[in-house]
């Protein structure tokens, strides 16, 4: 059984949760109401996990583009 997911795909997904858990761990700095943690926190959080990882799960893969370009064996 082979890996659907290429060394790229999994440090994209990676680096798009290390960037969601940055944006969650900035929205709990204190005081309440500064401008990193009402401004800045939300989209960092919402680029992590609504633009890497799902780019990281749509990236094409060096091993299903060398696959496409052989003929199957049958």
């Amino acid at each position: 059984m082979t890996n659907a997911f290429g060394k790229i795909n999994v440090a994209i997904i990676a680096l798009g949760a290390l960037v969601g858990f940055l944006g969650l761990y900035l929205l709990s700095l204190e005081p309440v109401n500064n401008p990193i943690s009402l401004n800045v926190a939300p989209f960092v959080t919402l680029g992590g996990y609504l633009v890497l990882i799902p780019a990281g799960i749509l990236w094409p893969s060096k091993s299903e583009e060398k696959k496409a370009g052989q003929p199957e064996k049958a």
